[in-house]
């Protein structure tokens, strides 16, 4: 018989907050490690645009990827 994984999602979450989506920082969920998704809205639902996984907590990795997106700038 094959292994099962049960996954659960909590958000969506948003990077500063937005009045559909909290901020991220200001979950339980940021002190977690996993699988991360982010998205962007469209008409019937949302596109995933880019799927993340960490070991890390998830602070110290949004954190890396804002370094890196201010960086590039």
């Amino acid at each position: 018989m094959p292994d099962e994984i049960t996954i659960s999602f909590a958000g969506p979450f948003s990077w500063a907050g937005t009045p559909d989506a909290p901020c991220v920082r200001d979950t339980d969920v940021v002190c977690k490690a996993g699988i991360y998704l982010w998205t962007v809205p469209l008409t019937d639902g949302h596109l995933v645009y880019y799927v993340g996984e960490t070991g890390r907590s998830f602070s110290i990795r949004l954190r890396q990827h804002y370094e890196e997106l201010a960086a590039a700038r």
